[in-house]
């Protein structure tokens, strides 16, 4: 794996943004909710000012399982194996001028596991529990996964109103 310096991811995020708002591309990711008890693995990347969970954009022809587990041990060097993984949402967004459609995913361990982050894509990863993070901090796709987790409004999640491009 390439190891590059922060400021190419912050600068390349940029120049992405910008590129992204000129041709509005459709791409997919994945991202995965991984739970410890009441705690649930975040990050933070380098680029954004937001928490988000482990995950990411999907090579060409990779399934969404093996995306977000390449994900996940690249950012915070964790191992899982994919039966271990259940899908909670399946979505679509409009974020940064691009249409993603997300699968998001849960596991659950026994115990917080240490997690290594890169420090360059990644600067923290921490084990949190969900009430404790600030609201402005918090994507609204992960805002609503947690909401709807905790027995909230699952009409805010459904399938047609994220499609619809609400975010």
């Amino acid at each position: 794996m390439i190891r590059l310096p922060r400021w190419v991811y912050r600068v390349g995020y940029r120049i992405l943004r910008v590129w992204w708002y000129l041709r509005r591309p459709h791409t997919r990711g994945a991202v995965l909710a991984l739970w410890a008890g009441p705690k649930l693995l975040i990050v933070q990347t380098s680029y954004r000012r937001t928490v988000s969970l482990p995950g990411g954009g999907l090579d060409s022809g990779e399934t969404p399982i093996a995306g977000v587990l390449r994900e996940l041990k690249e950012e915070v060097g964790l191992t899982l194996p994919a039966d271990a993984l259940r899908l909670a949402q399946e979505f679509d967004q409009i974020v940064e001028h691009r249409r993603d459609h997300v699968w998001l995913f849960e596991a659950e361990v026994a115990e917080a596991l240490p997690v290594h982050p890169d420090g360059r894509e990644i600067l923290a990863a921490t084990w949190v529990e969900p009430a404790t993070l600030a609201p402005e901090r918090v994507p609204k796709f992960l805002a609503r996964y947690l909401a709807e987790r905790a027995g909230g409004s699952s009409s805010s999640c459904s399938r047609a109103a994220m499609s619809a491009g609400v975010k």
